[in-house]
């Protein structure tokens, strides 16, 4: 995570469609100023005002917890005393501590009952059935069965317990998803079945992996030093996963399995 908001400007206009190219001016149109600022405010030799940097922190889209990281960062940038400085960096330090647990990282709609959950992980297909549902305009039973290869009347009974318990309904001849997306945080007694079904589902898919998809798995040898920067790596990667598939037309059902854990453990972890 960035401690200087100017450098995650200057990436972010990098990763940007012809890099960044009229960027600024749609910034600047954002804030209610001109392209004049954004460019000295990239060399250092002017600041966003509070207001000005709350606007740009809606520009780039920004969950809660993301907004007050950015604020902090210019906070931190304008703070005229090393005390001040200290204390925007201990606030700093502890979000980012919290942005390492995916519960922070990844939105949810709602929060799931006990009997939901269980018929969620009952098997990989009524959370397939779920997800796809999503698509906009909702899907026909026969789209759910050629789509997801499954038989008319398993389907027929998994659509009709997920519309009893209120997580689909119907609207005409279409099932519809009445959320986006759904998050079972760790700790739960139902992830280690969700995390079952889909690793089973991925060993079934093996075999028959297309040129746009992919499975890797890696055993390697790090020092303890690199352990938590890799997993900081693979945590923004979480991050930007499920922002791209937030915005994405459920058009077609993806399955995203990540693990990452040692093998080998000193005595006293």
């Amino acid at each position: 995570m960035y401690l200087d908001y100017r450098k995650w400007m200057r990436d972010w206009l990098k990763k940007s469609p012809k890099g960044g190219r009229g960027q600024l001016s749609k910034m600047a149109a954002h804030i209610n100023s001109n392209s004049t600022l954004l460019s000295q405010v990239f060399k250092g030799t002017r600041e966003f005002s509070t207001e000005q940097a709350h606007l740009l922190a809606d520009f780039f889209s920004f969950n809660f917890l993301e907004t007050k990281y950015w604020m902090l960062l210019l906070n931190l940038e304008r703070a005229g005393t090393k005390n001040l400085k200290d204390f925007y960096k201990n606030q700093i330090e502890e979000i980012r501590e919290q942005s390492l647990k995916v519960q922070n990282r990844v939105s949810t709609d709602r929060e799931l009952t006990d009997a939901e959950k269980a018929m969620l992980v009952s098997s990989w297909k009524p959370a397939a059935i779920f997800i796809f549902c999503s698509r906009n305009g909702g899907v026909s039973l026969d789209d759910l069965c050629t789509s997801l290869k499954l038989p008319p009347a398993k389907t027929k009974i998994i659509v009709d317990r997920l519309v009893d318990i209120g997580l689909l309904r119907r609207e005409g001849s279409q099932i519809v998803n009445g959320y986006i997306r759904l998050h079972i945080p760790k700790g739960s007694p139902y992830i280690s079945r969700h995390y079952t079904n889909w690793r089973l589902k991925a060993i079934e898919n093996c075999e028959d992996i297309g040129e746009d998809e992919l499975i890797y798995t890696s055993l390697a040898g790090v020092s303890p030093l690199d352990i938590p920067v890799l997993k900081e790596k693979i945590m923004q990667l979480i991050s930007d996963y499920s922002k791209i598939v937030t915005a994405s037309p459920a058009e077609q059902l993806v399955c995203l399995n990540i693990d990452y854990f040692r093998v080998s453990r000193k005595k006293n972890d």
